[in-house]
């Protein structure tokens, strides 16, 4: 496990309940108001606890904060980490070729997007890596070691075995970077597609159609053919 990881406070009975009910509200504290726009006072009556609790287990605002991603990192983004794991798994047990890596590019782009768009606390999640991006603390390297480096280089190799480029170089970092965004975007900016489209939510089926328009797009982007990699692939999916 990666350093920036690790020393999330673990404790059993009373202390373990009163940890937890912080992590838990510490997301949709932090989601909503960011590390500057809650004080530490407020953060303990969200979690139902005593002000000093956040000294004693955290240190204090910030090393709650930190405790915070590491528990957002580690449980509440675990689908988009096991996604990774399983791509990756699938790409060392197959033959390296340029068709098996646009297969799983379109696999792994369409299965993150239905993810993101359909996970209860993905707008928690999406709020604070935003602003981590837009702002970093040292909050950024644990959410870039745990989920984005990972992501990152995966999509960068696929790209790469798929249109024969080297992986590490910057046009091709560039294109993973850009596809992740088409990805990223419809979480992060759902609401305005649900204005425009007349819809009150995204269903299941509304993400799946979603996720086959982006994968389209992708492949386009990378000068594959989408139409038959994803026959080859899944078959399709409801364009409901």
């Amino acid at each position: 496990m990666a350093k920036n990881l690790e020393s999330i406070p673990r404790k059993s009975g009373r202390g373990g309940k009163a940890i937890a009910r912080l992590l838990d509200a510490g997301v949709d504290a932090f989601a909503r108001y960011g590390l500057e726009g809650i004080a530490t006072r407020q953060l303990a009556k969200a979690a139902g606890v005593n002000v000093a609790a956040i000294a004693y287990y955290f240190g204090g605002k910030e090393g709650y904060y930190l405790a915070v991603v590491r528990h957002l990192v580690q449980e509440r983004a675990k689908p988009v980490r096991d996604l990774i794991e399983r791509i990756r798994g699938e790409l060392s047990a197959s033959r390296e070729s340029p068709e098996t890596s646009a297969r799983l590019l379109l696999q792994l782009l369409q299965d993150l997007a239905v993810t993101i768009m359909l996970k209860h606390d993905a707008v928690a999640i999406a709020s604070i890596f935003s602003r981590e991006q837009l702002r970093p603390t040292d909050a950024f390297d644990v959410i870039y070691e745990g989920v984005i480096q990972p992501m990152h280089q995966l999509v960068s190799q696929l790209v790469a075995q798929a249109t024969r480029k080297p992986p590490d170089a910057p046009e091709t970092i560039i294109r993973a970077h850009a596809l992740l965004g088409q990805v990223f975007l419809f979480r992060i900016a759902g609401t305005t597609l649900c204005r425009r489209l007349g819809w009150k939510h995204i269903t299941k089926a509304r993400a799946e159609h979603i996720a086959n328009i982006i994968a389209e797009m992708a492949c386009r982007a990378v000068g594959l053919d989408f139409r038959q990699i994803d026959s080859e692939n899944t078959g399709g999916r409801d364009e409901t």
